[in-house]
Order: C-alpha cells, then structure tokens, then sequence
C-alpha cells in the first residue's frame, strides 16, 4: 500500500502546486514518485541512473509512478531550466517505454515532447529526428479516435517545421504543412487549442511561400 500512497501523497502536492505556485511541491511530488517507483519495481533510481538488477524485472504495474515522474521533471524543467531535469524526464520515458513494450502511445509521446524540448536547448539535430518518430509511432498505435489526434497532429507538425528549419528539405514542410492541416481541421470549434493550430497552419503555409516564392 505504501507505494499507492506516495503517489497519492504526490498528486495532493501537484494540485497544491497548481494553487500556490510553490516549487517545493514540485520537489517533494518527484521525491515522493521516485520512492513510490522504486518500492514498486525495486531495480531503478530514476534520479541517480542506478540499476540494481536486470531490468527484465520490471512490470507494468511500475508504470503510472514512472510516466508521472518524467512528467514531473519535464514540468520542472520549464520552471528552473535546469538542462539535469529534461535529461532525467528522457531517461525516464525511455525506459517506460521499454517496459511496456514500445507499444505505450502516452509513454511515445511523452518522449517526443522531451526531445523536442532538449533539440530546443542544444540544437542537436537527432534530437528531432527522434522526436518526429517517437511521435508518428505513437500516432500509429495510439487507440485515439482519429478524429481526436488533433494535438499529436499538431506537434509533429511543429517538429517536422523546426527540422525544416535546420535541413531546408521540402519534404519535411510539406509534412509539418500535412500534420497542420490535418490538426486544424480536426479540431473542433469551441476547443481552445483552434486558434493556435489554425495560426501553426497559416505559418507553415507562409514558410512553403517563402520557399518558392509563389503560391
């Protein structure tokens, strides 16, 4: 029951948070979640990278405290910036992913977005390479209605358009442009996200204008 509680207790601090603001619920949450993980599968310390036995061990059981806890670093990351959180937030989807198979949609997509981030921060071109695949695989397996993938859609765009920045190949515009399309026709009306998909779309547009210098 112990490891319940700590994710528990961790989730009561992440609402707090979301009051108050206090980073130090969001220190003691990812605490919390690493004690909870590693009482759970008993073989990994996300936070200090230590393995004490094959990691064949773990089961799915496990995973809902790892998934939070990457989720966790990725979100404190955004606040401090530390470049140590987002590595450890990879780390951690990575192996969630591993352990459910690679057939983990959520896992996928929490991966890519992390990527994304680091390609932001070091400019590391496969950072974005392996972003766009992470995300395409967990559109492919995700059991989203299709017509309710607007927001995945609308990340691979983005991704597809930051590596179009870095490589000029058309191929990958005319994706982001297919990805935004794609997302802003998906999303419904009164969604909150419409503005920002129908605005990624007419940038990729303008961006395919530029290229050519046509329409």
């Amino acid at each position: 029951k112990k490891p319940a509680l700590l994710s528990n207790f961790a989730h009561a601090l992440l609402s707090r948070f979301d009051v108050t603001n206090d980073i130090n619920d969001i220190d003691r949450a990812i605490t919390a979640l690493q004690d909870a993980s590693e009482l759970i599968l008993g073989v990994w310390n996300p936070l200090h990278g230590e393995v004490s036995q094959d990691e064949s061990g773990l089961t799915r059981v496990g995973l809902q405290p790892i998934k939070t806890l990457g989720k966790m670093l990725l979100r404190r990351f955004s606040i401090r910036g530390k470049l140590e959180d987002l590595e450890k937030a990879i780390e951690t989807f990575q192996l969630a992913i591993k352990t459910h198979s690679k057939e983990c949609s959520v896992c996928l997509s929490n991966l890519s977005a992390a990527l994304g981030k680091r390609f932001e921060v070091k400019g590391e071109l496969r950072d974005i390479d392996e972003a766009i695949v992470s995300m395409q695989h967990s559109i492919e397996i995700s059991q989203e209605d299709p017509n309710e993938n607007y927001t995945s859609l609308n990340n691979l765009g983005s991704f597809f358009g930051l590596r179009f920045g870095c490589s000029g190949n058309i191929n990958d515009l005319d994706c982001a442009i297919a990805c935004q399309s794609q997302a802003a026709e998906r999303t419904p009306d009164d969604h909150g996200m419409r503005p920002g998909c129908l605005n990624n779309f007419g940038l990729v547009l303008l961006k395919r204008f530029a290229h050519y210098g046509q329409e």
